[in-house]
């Protein structure tokens, strides 16, 4: 048995449903005046940071913070500092992409420059701030253009932990969709061998990020259980509501369990092990008593099915068609 590999509980994007049960909250703006958009984000904050069940309060990445900044006559550090009072704990480092403009500007015109990407999250860290750093690949990008990327992360970690004693707490690296985009047809992508062949030089240069996430949304379970041998030891995280991925490449994979990813971590031959969005260890779940109960629920459908039946012999028949 290896591990542990980590997986946070709740991830909501956008959404204040079952806050209940709910460990960590990432909620985003759409595009408003800036004026409404930090009062929006103090709101949201302030609203989300009255549940006592919650743990983590996320958002504002740190495109939209810059574009706050630049468009509302606001300082970075003023803005962050004023969410940061209304409840907000972290960046979830979303708008990093592939951090050369080359690429960046050729793929999204309207993205933000890498430099002011790193501005915005350097403020975030000097706050105290929890951030995650990412990647995503299949742009059309050459290896030195990624390997510039990694080589940058790595660069603000050590600026981080120098000065601040806080910086990334993982890096996340997913491939590019392009299925309902714009970039259909324009785009390489990325595929799975090339993901985990980026995924293990990613361990090897961010040897200063703890963590490193698989992207099981974007590949499958399958190629996110092997990630967890190419250095990645965390699993990411169940998802009350996602709006990129599923979007962009057409599929709804990410509604998912918790109890389907740490049979997933189990079956890979890990240890699950539940965090927070510091990945600070809660608990390690129990993959046996949650497969056992797996078998009784579906040995208890079968029953039902079978007691259904003028002909329990046409179990087989019910089951065969269903293949």
């Amino acid at each position: 048995m290896h591990g542990p590999a980590l997986c946070p509980s709740v991830l909501s994007q956008g959404s204040f449903d079952a806050l209940e049960r709910t460990k960590v909250i990432h909620f985003a703006l759409a595009q408003v005046s800036p004026r409404v958009y930090l009062t929006r984000g103090r709101e949201r904050a302030r609203g989300v940071e009255t549940s006592r069940q919650l743990e983590q309060v996320s958002g504002q990445a740190s495109a939209q913070s810059s574009r706050l900044d630049r468009n509302s006559g606001k300082a970075a550090l003023e803005i962050l500092t004023a969410l940061k009072d209304a409840g907000l704990d972290g960046l979830p480092g979303a708008g990093g992409e592939i951090l050369e403009d080359e690429v960046r500007l050729q793929a999204a015109p309207g993205r933000i420059h890498a430099s002011d990407w790193f501005r915005i999250i350097d403020i975030a860290q000097s706050l105290q701030l929890y951030t995650i750093s990412t990647m995503v690949i299949g742009f059309g990008e050459t290896m030195t253009q990624r390997v510039s990327h990694l080589l940058k992360l790595r660069d603000q970690q050590d600026k981080a932990l120098g000065e601040y004693n806080n910086a990334f707490y993982g890096f996340a690296m997913w491939t590019l969709q392009t299925e309902n985009t714009r970039l259909h047809g324009k785009a390489p992508g990325a595929s799975a061998h090339e993901y985990l062949q980026n995924l293990a030089v990613s361990r090897i240069a961010l040897d200063n990020i703890p963590n490193i996430q698989v992207s099981w949304p974007t590949l499958g379970f399958k190629v996110g259980q092997v990630g967890l041998f190419y250095g990645a030891n965390d699993f990411g995280s169940t998802m009350m509501e996602e709006n990129v991925v599923s979007q962009a490449a057409g599929h709804d994979r990410v509604r998912v369990t918790e109890r389907e990813i740490i049979r997933n971590i189990a079956d890979a031959g890990f240890r699950a092990a539940q965090r927070d969005s510091r990945f600070k260890i809660l608990r390690y779940p129990d993959p046996h008593a949650i497969l056992e109960a797996e078998t009784g629920v579906s040995r208890a459908s079968e029953e039902q099915t079978m007691a259904g039946l003028e002909n329990p012999n046409e179990l087989e028949a019910v089951n065969a068609a269903a293949r």
